[in-house]
């Protein structure tokens, strides 16, 4: 089975920190391509990466998990 390429999208490091651990922890089919602290960081790492699923948080300064999407 192909393994799933994540993003995970938070302004709280401590935040993608421990989902990063937690998925490398218990799945291990979900390989963690990178981390993004805001929506311009990530739109930036989306548009030179190919993922099938981001992780985002919804309320950051700068720009919104909304505004990204």
């Amino acid at each position: 089975m192909k393994n799933i390429r994540a993003l995970i999208v938070d302004d709280e490091e401590l935040a993608r920190k421990n989902l990063e651990f937690l998925l490398k922890d218990e799945c291990p089919n979900v390989d963690v391509l990178g981390t993004a602290a805001n929506a311009r960081e990530a739109k930036k790492f989306v548009e030179s990466n190919n993922i099938d699923l981001m992780f985002l948080d919804i309320e950051m300064p700068n720009g919104s998990g909304f505004d990204l999407l």
